[in-house]
């Protein structure tokens, strides 16, 4: 059918045909290769599929061969738009054969394009396998390589802590960031007890050594974590506590602080308090001021 294709094709660039007769006759022959491809899909019991899924699987070269590899490897019965999928994803049945048998369930179809497109090898599977986590998922796998999570990263994060992570706290700590150098920095300042769960918050809220050193620095030593954090939640840097303490004649907690900010106590608002005559302010008062209205709780 290929040879009488380039003899038309041949033909009409001699001038033998007219572009209009050549058409008709390559039409003819596309017709004539649909209905044989047609027949042979159902053939192996593709007899349901609509025009748009034989067109979409035959420009795909989805052929019955492929199909039938895929049975052997075990994915028969698969829709038109699954094969497509695989076809596109460059899914070969003998990829398939060369992870399936690596897991204790089946793997998607979604996770087997996943698998090829993150560059998946049968060797990372074994190798997560013998860290300790022997029922590792399709899409667990899915997952750590799509988030670029190495076997070395696993190895360094475990031997941080004393007990094995699971997967989904390396995935977390990977996504934020969580290095052994991360880890590191804050064990030199003290912080060398610190949960996995609970450097992943550090790191999205932006707490690191440089955060907490800065606060050393104006006095503020030993900070409970969960203070930290909340600091970092309402931006709180030692240049906000600068400016409270130059108005504030009095000792300053970081509770306190926390309330100052978190009820918009501002160096703006403050220096407006100062300028309506106020002469003493403590820091409830301003945070009262700002509750009700400054200008009445003033007045």
């Amino acid at each position: 059918m290929e040879e009488t294709r380039k003899s038309i094709l041949k033909k009409i660039s001699e001038g033998k045909l007219s572009v209009e007769e050549g058409e008709i006759l390559l039409d003819e022959i596309k017709e004539k290769a649909r209905s044989i491809y047609s027949k042979e899909l159902v053939k192996i019991g593709f007899d349901d599929i609509t025009a748009n899924q034989l067109l979409k699987m035959a420009r795909h070269e989805i052929t019955p061969e492929f199909i039938k590899e895929l049975e052997r490897v075990g994915y028969g019965n698969l829709s038109p738009n699954a094969l497509v999928r695989l076809k596109l994803g460059d899914v070969t049945p003998d990829f398939i054969a060369s992870v399936k048998d690596l897991f204790t369930q089946p793997i998607s179809v979604t996770n087997l394009v996943i698998f090829v497109r993150n560059g998946v090898k049968p060797a990372y599977i074994e190798e997560i396998q013998d860290l300790g986590y022997p029922e590792v998922s399709p899409a667990k796998i899915a997952k750590l390589t799509t988030f670029g999570i190495t076997i070395s990263y696993i190895k360094k994060m475990n031997e941080a802590f004393p007990k094995r992570l699971s997967l989904n706290q390396i995935i977390n700590s990977k996504i934020q960031n969580v290095s052994e150098d991360f880890i590191e920095e804050l064990a030199s300042i003290g912080y060398d007890d610190l949960t996995i769960n609970r450097l992943v918050e550090f790191k999205i809220h932006g707490v690191d050594k440089e955060f907490i050193i800065g606060f050393k620095e104006i006095g503020y030593v030993k900070i409970p974590l969960n203070t930290l954090v909340n600091l970092a939640i309402h931006n709180i840097n030692p240049d906000y506590i600068f400016e409270m303490k130059k108005v504030f004649d009095e000792e300053l907690s970081l509770q306190i602080i926390m309330d100052l900010r978190i009820h918009g106590i501002t160096k703006e608002f403050l220096k407006k308090l100062i300028e309506r005559g106020v002469k003493t302010i403590t820091a409830q008062k301003a945070i009262d001021a700002k509750i009700h209205g400054f200008l009445e709780y003033f007045e």
